[in-house]
């Protein structure tokens, strides 16, 4: 919405409520040492100082706005939404046995698919022969519910099938539970309400399963400067839903203000971190938590062990102090680790930000963590490497842990990854525009070794978009100053060094979300490597009658060559009166492998195929969606 107010109109409106603040003080804002909320008092005292805090940021803004504007001002309103592994495991995950929510699963004999609020179960095992076979499906929404809901992410444990969903109508996450019966009919067996705000990342993941308990990564808006209207600020609340659909929820609190951990740096719009634990094989569907209240700028990763948050620490002076432009970070970052034990919740100071989950990888008993330090914080921006131990996760230290190894980087736009020796860092030098890109050397990649003084950098003639350990080797892709799709396969033992290489000038990547991607060692020399794409010729209208898993055979030593390649081919006839959850959010295409046997989910299209002679050659498919739409 789009509101021009003359000066004259601004100024009634700012007088209007431009009673002044007295500064507020900013103690009792944060805690000095690791500790919970000890009381409903203490909770409701820490919302009422950041109010204070709103109240009078507001009203030295209005005196702000009336002594530099004399002319008339025009004011934009801008509004937004998404809306208006276990050995099983066939999902591409960042961590061994932990697996992420995604589109598709596997359990037992069958595959689970998660389409467009509905979900589909697939047999492709029957008395020890392969086959294909669509054989179930189920709407997620039952018939009492509201429609104004996505679904998301799909995991399975055993013939217990999980759905994490958003509730718009509800500002509630949806965590349901759906039994997978023996001849593959899933019906829905219950499911709880989390009052949260949406999860939704666009690259990590908001569910996981952890030692066999569910896992789930929920956001809260706890106080705000800018506050929506509709909603409430309230514990983490829950409601389980029974036969009467959401007419008679009854609201309850999942968590107490003693689980909830005090800030322990200043926010000016802290957000809830909550982290809810839910046993799926017990019949009650036991669920608990733990949060913490930090800013709502933030990283967060999740191991076999515990779940970290990294967020930025701001200038305190600042938040009083309007003699400047925003309020910038300090280009230092608080991370938080919260043990899957219930172990006290530990912190460290780090200098730099994480970029994304892929900035973190655990291992033999300590953190390995790179950041990038911001523009405005340094003179020259610098990736640090760290390695904390748990030692290193304080209750109430405030020193700087110092950073293993640090070097200067052009630019603060990364791509990263960890392997089990190296981190592989790569510096989106002319950003994503392909016009801006001038010179021969596109991208540089480097890797750093993790425990000795060893450093490398090469320079690639195409982007680095995709950074996937396979093996020994790793995976680099992205599109060249032809925008052709190019491949650099490193090898890692011993000296690393590029192996080998593939440009293809026919299709490019559909989807970069690490579950888009997945390989497969066929013999010690070759694999099979699986991306979605589309056509060069439809990128610009993304249609879903050309996109495809594309199959790339990678070979020591030898170009990376095309394998094989498998289309959607949409049914015509095929038509879902989709009302529930109808955009692709995490994608719809899946390459992934169980045995010998080859996959690829490609919208309603289920295909298998087998490799011969390091070909992919396709065998059988299945329109799961239009076979279960028949019947």
């Amino acid at each position: 919405m789009k509101l021009v107010l003359l000066f004259t109109c601004l100024v009634t409106l700012l007088m209007s409520g431009c009673s002044s603040f007295k500064q507020p003080s900013l103690r009792g804002l944060k805690s000095a040492h690791v500790t919970t909320f000890q009381s409903q008092a203490d909770f409701d005292n820490y919302k009422e100082g950041m109010h204070q805090l709103h109240r009078y940021r507001e009203s030295e803004r209005r005196k702000q706005l009336l002594e530099h504007y004399s002319e008339g001002v025009e004011f934009i309103e801008v509004t937004g939404s998404r809306i208006a592994s276990s050995d099983l495991s066939i999902t591409n995950n960042q961590v061994d046995n932990v697996d992420e929510g995604g589109i598709i699963k596997f359990t037992g004999d069958y595959l689970i698919i998660l389409r467009k609020g509905v979900i589909y179960s697939v047999k492709i095992t029957e008395n020890s022969h392969d086959i294909l076979d669509a054989k179930s499906k189920v709407e997620i929404n039952q018939p009492s519910w509201n429609q104004d809901v996505w679904y998301d992410e799909l995991l399975v444990l055993k013939d217990t099938l999980l759905v994490l969903g958003y509730n718009y109508g509800l500002d509630a996450s949806q965590l349901l539970r759906f039994n997978l019966g023996s001849q593959g009919e899933i019906t829905y067996r219950d499911g709880i309400l989390i009052k949260s705000d949406d999860y939704f990342s666009g690259s990590n993941f908001g569910s996981r399963i952890v030692n066999n308990k569910y896992l789930t990564y929920l956001p809260i808006e706890l106080t705000s400067e800018y506050p929506s209207s509709h909603k409430a600020s309230v514990l983490p609340q829950f409601a389980k839903i029974t036969d009467e659909g959401f007419s008679a929820l009854k609201w309850q609190s999942i968590i107490g203000v003693k689980d909830i951990y005090k800030p322990l740096d200043m926010q000016l719009s802290p957000i809830l971190h909550t982290v809810i634990v839910c046993d799926p094989l017990t019949v009650n569907f036991d669920c608990g938590g733990t949060a913490v209240v930090a800013s709502g700028e933030s990283e967060y990763f999740v191991s076999n062990s515990a779940f970290y948050l990294s967020t930025p620490i701001l200038h305190e002076e600042r938040l009083t102090d309007f003699q400047y432009e925003g309020v910038q970070t300090q280009g230092v970052s608080r991370l938080l680790k919260l043990p899957h034990s219930g172990e006290v919740m530990g912190s460290a100071l780090v200098k730099g930000k994480p970029r994304n989950q892929f900035s973190f990888m655990q291992s033999e008993g300590a953190l390995h963590l790179l950041t990038v330090s911001e523009a405005h914080s340094t003179p020259e921006i610098k990736a640090l490497l760290y390695k904390l131990s748990d030692v290193e996760f304080g209750q109430s230290s405030d020193s700087i842990v110092r950073p293993q190894r640090e070097w200067s980087v052009e630019t603060e736009y990364i791509n990263n990854r960890f392997t089990n020796e190296w981190l592989v860092l790569g510096e989106n030098l002319y950003g994503t525009y392909i016009e801006n890109r001038h010179v021969e050397q596109l991208d540089s990649l480097s890797l750093t070794h993790l425990s000795r003084d060893e450093q490398l950098t090469f320079d690639l003639p195409h982007t680095v978009d995709r950074i996937e350990p396979i093996g020994d080797k790793l995976f680099v892709s992205g599109v060249n100053l032809q925008e052709n799709y190019s491949v650099s396969i490193f090898n890692l033992a011993g000296s690393p060094s590029i192996d080998s290489e593939g440009v293809f000038d026919k299709f490019q990547e559909k989807e970069d979300i690490s579950h888009a991607f997945n390989y497969q060692s066929v013999t010690d020399n070759y694999g099979i490597a699986g991306i979605t794409a589309l056509s060069k010729a439809s990128l610009s209208e993304e249609m879903e009658d050309d996109l495809s898993i594309v199959y790339l055979g990678i070979t020591s030593n030898e170009s990376v060559s095309l394998a094989g390649q498998v289309k959607a081919k949409v049914n015509p006839q095929t038509f879902i009166d989709c009302e529930v959850s109808c955009s692709d959010w995490y994608g719809n295409a899946r390459p992934f492998y169980i045995g010998n046997r080859v996959f690829a989910l490609v919208g309603d299209v289920l295909i298998e195929s087998r490799i011969i002679d390091d070909q992919v050659i396709e065998l059988v498919r299945v329109d799961y969606v239009h076979d279960l739409q028949m019947h």
